[in-house]
């Protein structure tokens, strides 16, 4: 439940969230909330490993009370007079609880988890694995085969079945945690290793049915049109759920809200795949075609690359050609003999022939002169 904060509350909390800031160091372990880590960063951590363990704390915001924030005031490295302590707590509390939505929640909560990922990273450091935290979403990833995993930290039988081992219990539940157990589960490496939404196994991926569904969108869009789309959308996945604010919000302009949806769904599988990933740019070159403003580069290929940046040059003074390159940052290459006799009091004698045509193209694909890694920029 997002609790959002009203206008003036949340201008003061903002304040308290850029000194706060000013205290506060994260951990290598810790990647919700912090500049520049994402679930990305997070992880990228446990890329390629041969168990892949996840648990998530349960209502983590809930479980920070009222009290742990004011200590959290009182204490090194703020060290405010209770008093103090206590409006401050006030102000960044909602009925006793750190609330989802408040500017001051995110890194209130790292702060207060910081003994917690500074004994468990320890922990982990000690028993050869890899520790990442995003908010409540808590992963272990091993490299050690099953019956060699660490029993302080998980015990797993030939089935999977698991034990969250003692010391890591302990750690969790001394620092005013407990651990959801519905949701803890370990991956090997022959199953799908998910961490926070993100496909880990042999390099970070996205879903299949995120991709899938992004695509269906898409052809919704193409098919029945922005509105109906956003209609059928809205009625399948929101209904009564969606705020009724933001539902007035959409009615003045519909289509909108969809196309940002999708919007924010490439994006997110650029971040995850890379700019230059051929799914990605297939599917950000429809969206650009849906929107009217078709953008060509999206699906060039490494080949189209290379062919664009190939140039034929005439050296009028004598009649002669030559072949050139164009290398980013750096200019056009050739050699020496193709411009002899040029210089700067007159270029206009050499003439540049642009984009191979087709029939070059396919003499290069099929003899295999261009390697198209090497060429790609």
């Amino acid at each position: 439940m997002i609790k959002a904060p009203r206008k003036s509350l949340k201008s003061i909390q903002e304040l308290i969230n850029i000194e706060l800031g000013n205290y506060f160091s994260p951990r290598n372990s810790t990647h919700g909330f912090i500049k520049n880590r994402s679930i990305v960063s997070n992880a990228a951590k446990h890329v390629d490993k041969k168990y892949v363990l996840n648990l998530d704390l349960e209502n983590f915001f809930d479980s920070i009370h009222f009290g742990r924030v004011r200590n959290l005031f009182c204490s090194y490295p703020l060290v405010l007079s209770k008093p103090v302590a206590t409006v401050l707590s006030h102000l960044c509390c909602y009925q006793g609880k750190l609330p989802q939505g408040a500017p001051t929640s995110p890194i209130i909560s790292n702060m207060i988890a910081y003994r917690l990922d500074k004994e468990i990273q320890y922990l982990a450091s000690n028993n050869r694995c890899t520790y990442t935290r995003y908010a409540d979403d808590l992963t272990f990833s091993f490299t050690q085969k099953r019956r060699k995993l660490p029993r302080s930290i998980v015990k797993v039988s030939s089935d999977l079945d698991i034990t969250i081992g003692h010391d890591l219990k302990e750690i969790i539940s001394k620092n005013g945690f407990t651990i959801n157990d519905s949701k803890t589960r370990i991956s090997s490496k022959c199953q799908r290793q998910e961490v926070t939404g993100i496909t880990v196994n042999e390099r970070m991926n996205v879903p299949r049915s995120f991709i899938k569904q992004t695509r269906s969108m898409l052809y919704a869009w193409k098919t029945f049109g922005l509105e109906n789309a956003e209609f059928h959308y809205l009625d399948k996945y929101h209904k009564k759920t969606l705020f009724e604010k933001h539902k007035r919000k959409i009615d003045k302009k519909e289509g909108v809200f969809f196309q940002k949806i999708v919007k924010g769904r490439i994006n997110f599988i650029k971040m995850v795949r890379g700019s230059e990933d051929i799914i990605y740019r297939k599917i950000a070159y429809d969206y650009s075609v849906l929107t009217g403003k078709p953008n060509s580069d999206l699906i060039k290929t490494p080949l189209d690359k290379v062919c664009d940046s190939i140039f034929i040059i005439e050296n009028m003074l004598d009649a002669s050609q030559g072949t050139a390159f164009l290398l980013k940052d750096i200019g056009m290459i050739t050699n020496e003999h193709v411009v002899e006799g040029i210089d700067e009091d007159n270029p206009e004698l050499l003439e540049f022939l642009g984009i191979l045509s087709k029939q070059i193209r396919k003499m290069l694909l099929l003899k295999n002169l261009v390697n198209l890694e090497i060429w790609q920029y």
